[in-house]
């Protein structure tokens, strides 16, 4: 499975919040009904308690100075976000998670930043009896996101074939541009595995080799098997089965027919780098 793994960069910005009370998600939306012309109408609202609650942690954010002191932060900066509340009173009475959204939403609305750029939360709470304000602890840090959507694969973009040419300019390692699809005849350089299935090479180690390339990428989670049949292949039902079954456990395996061999190269294409 990919992994989302995160590296802290060096850039960091500690503060401490005052509120009188820290409120909950619970207590942040009220209902009432509104009249209109056609009758009565369920509307839901900020409740007046949750909006000066935002608008001091808004308020004390600001005082940061952020664009001068701290211009790391900007609109595409993704943070990973660590919260110490301390409460007055209640701490087994009041839910920890529910406490970090109206902070989160004040922090992040002074910032100018989109709050769905925290990527990683550690909250803890603590009890300090006779404290004025309850407090909120708070470090921000940018971190970088080297994992990928879990819903997304890479794209292909090396590409090895024991038989065919594609046509493509090759591999020139270090320097090489993302956006550009490569073919390389040293396998272990390449993310992307190109096999076409014929009625002559069916009979040889072809299957053989398809199925262990197969199998590593499963393994591995990572790379494309590309396997193309062309005409005189359609008795070739077992095969492709197994190959179907694969096909759910990892999406980087991938089936068709083929009318020839040339098809192979749009084919790949489809799948933009």
């Amino acid at each position: 499975m990919w992994e989302l793994q995160l590296l802290y960069m060096s850039n960091r910005i500690n503060f401490v919040l005052g509120a009188k009370k820290i409120i909950s998600v619970n207590a942040l939306y009220k209902a009432k009904l509104t009249y209109t012309p056609r009758g009565q109408v369920a509307t839901i609202y900020k409740s007046k308690e949750a909006k000066m609650t935002e608008a001091y942690i808004k308020e004390q954010v600001e005082l940061l100075d952020v664009p001068r002191n701290y211009p790391w932060i900007t609109p595409d900066t993704l943070f990973k976000m660590t919260i110490k509340v301390i409460f007055r009173s209640g701490i087994f009475m009041r839910d920890l998670d529910n406490t970090i959204k109206l902070i989160q939403d004040g922090i992040f609305r002074a910032l100018g930043v989109n709050d769905s750029h925290v990527v990683s939360i550690i909250a803890n709470k603590v009890l300090f009896p006779g404290v004025l304000e309850e407090k909120i602890l708070v470090c921000l840090e940018e971190v970088d996101t080297t994992g990928v959507r879990y819903d997304i694969l890479p794209k292909p973009h090396i590409i090895w074939s024991e038989d065919i040419d594609l046509g493509l300019k090759l591999y020139p390692g270090k320097g090489a541009r993302k956006s550009t699809f490569y073919q390389t005849d040293q396998e272990d350089e390449a993310d992307t595995y190109v096999y076409l299935i014929t009625p002559e090479t069916f009979g040889y180690m072809v299957p053989v080799k398809v199925m262990e390339k197969v199998t590593e990428c499963i393994l591995e989670s990572k790379g494309f098997v590309f396997i193309g049949f062309l005409p005189g292949t359609e008795d070739l039902s077992e095969f492709k089965s197994l190959i179907c079954e694969h096909q759910k456990e990892y999406s980087g395996i991938k089936m068709k027919d083929l009318s020839n061999k040339e098809e192979i190269l749009e084919w790949i294409k489809s799948i933009t780098p």
